[in-house]
């Protein structure tokens, strides 16, 4: 009878086909989807290879957080620019942590652990950028930038500045003691550099040129000292601009030069203007009325 075993083999070899289809078509989608999620693990892993490397490479020490102060990453400048030990910067484990440990260990100086947490906290946690220095018991001087990340954490940078914070002192220093010298002496003295800003002048300069506290700061430019002067009637009667031009082209160009000039005052000055090699100049007034 046709409704017998034969019947049942037909459709077993019938529908054996459409299952291997089916079959063959699942696989190639799987294979697929395999090798698209092997193909974006890939690049992940790339991305995230790009990124260690740059941290890795970078001149300072960097640190991520999430919103709950828990390491995300960091590099190993960080953990070495703080003398950090390894278990403190693993992964997850608390920011604070490590800020504890370091006030502990008297690394930021006379500053409690409570204080110290308290502070980093609120900079970390008020979704603002903030930068400020650092200084640490061993002399170390570190700028610490701190922002916000998309992702309601923050990151944090660690850049030693110790070099040119002492090279800033020397130069505060020299400029001090230079400003010693000049107030000991009885000229009225200028210095300007090669850009024409401002180096120092002495009180007596000050005086001469009655000139306001916001113009004997350090990178005032000449243009602007010379305005004053002709705006003072320093320099004589004339049309202004014209004598503000005139003596900004003997003051840049570079060659020496000496004058004699009488104030509204009723004094005579011997004027003496020296460029320096590195450019700039120095400009001194001396009082010869009584000669």
């Amino acid at each position: 009878s046709w409704n017998g075993p034969k019947c049942e083999y037909f459709e077993l070899i019938y529908v054996s086909p459409l299952i291997i289809i089916v079959i063959v078509i699942a696989n190639r989608r799987m294979s697929r989807e395999i090798a698209e999620r092997k193909a974006a693990e890939a690049l992940v892993a790339k991305k995230e290879q790009q990124l260690r490397t740059a941290m890795e490479n970078m001149p300072g020490g960097m640190v991520m957080v999430d919103e709950d102060l828990g390491i995300v990453l960091s590099n190993e400048q960080f953990q070495q620019m703080f003398d950090l030990p390894d278990d403190l910067v693993q992964i997850d484990r608390p920011l604070i942590d490590a800020f504890v440990y370091l006030a502990q260990s008297g690394v930021y100086g006379n500053v409690r652990a409570v204080d110290l947490v308290s502070q980093i906290t609120e900079r970390f946690n008020d979704g603002e950028s903030h930068t400020y220095e650092r200084h640490l018991s061993n002399g170390k001087i570190y700028e610490m930038s701190i922002g916000p990340t998309p992702s309601g954490g923050s990151v944090a940078v660690a850049t030693d500045i110790t070099e040119r914070k002492q090279a800033e002192q020397i130069v505060a220093d020299q400029r001090q003691a230079l400003k010693s010298v000049l107030e000991n002496t009885v000229q009225a003295i200028i210095a300007i550099d090669k850009n024409y800003e401002l180096i120092v002048c002495n009180a007596r300069f000050q005086n001469l040129l009655s000139l306001p506290e916001e113009l004997t700061v350090p990178g005032t430019t000449t243009r602007a000292i010379v305005e004053h002067a002709a705006r003072v009637g320093f320099y004589g009667e004339g049309e202004q601009e014209e004598l503000i031009e005139s003596r900004m082209k003997a003051l840049t160009s570079g060659k020496p030069l000496q004058i004699e000039m009488n104030t509204t005052d009723g004094l005579t000055w011997y004027a003496t203007l020296q460029p320096s090699p590195e450019g700039g100049f120095v400009l001194t007034y001396t009082d010869i009325t009584e000669r």
